[in-house]
């Protein structure tokens, strides 16, 4: 991962995450993206899955910022709507939106071994599906980055309840 100081972005610290999470509280979406885009510049992108949130984030962003990154999972069990909706988000706003996929060997050599949805057999066996068609992928997608937006929503529920505005 590339060092944002050594990219004139200084790096937040866990105290200075939850100094910004309590000034950011009662602060707009469009504010959040506003002051990320200032702070980090190309060290921040969006990420999306296409649904509602994602949608309203990317078109926040491209009217405060066009041309920041904008990338999704293609866990390669997506409906065809979803591609449909890429393919209608890139020719609407402009923007090239990379498609990050798991490593085709590696989920070769799971399928083959698990079988196609083996998320449904285990819940070992779903947390290997995740790694490798979402956790991996999220990873590759977030390197050399240094913030990130995604449309999380608290009235999801569980964990998500939690949810900050600004988070480690």
């Amino acid at each position: 991962m590339t060092d944002s100081a050594a990219l004139g972005r200084p790096r937040i610290n866990a105290s200075e995450v939850d100094d910004l999470a309590r000034e950011f509280e009662n602060a707009s979406a469009e504010e959040v993206l506003r002051w990320a885009v200032e702070r980090f510049g190309d060290g921040v992108a969006l990420s999306t899955s296409f649904q509602a949130t994602g949608m309203v984030l990317l078109d926040m962003l491209n009217r405060i910022s066009p041309g920041t990154r904008i990338f999704t999972l293609d866990t390669g069990r997506l409906p065809k709507e979803t591609y449909d909706l890429i393919d209608a988000a890139q020719q609407q706003y402009g923007c090239s939106i990379d498609v990050q996929s798991p490593d085709p060997d590696e989920l070769k050599k799971i399928v083959g071994r698990h079988g196609i949805n083996m998320f449904y057999r285990s819940y070992s066996q779903r947390l290997l599906c995740c790694e490798t068609r979402k956790v991996k992928p999220l990873d590759k997608a977030l390197s050399g980055l240094d913030a990130w937006f995604t449309g999380l929503m608290r009235s999801q529920g569980g964990v998500r309840s939690e949810t900050t505005k600004i988070a480690i």
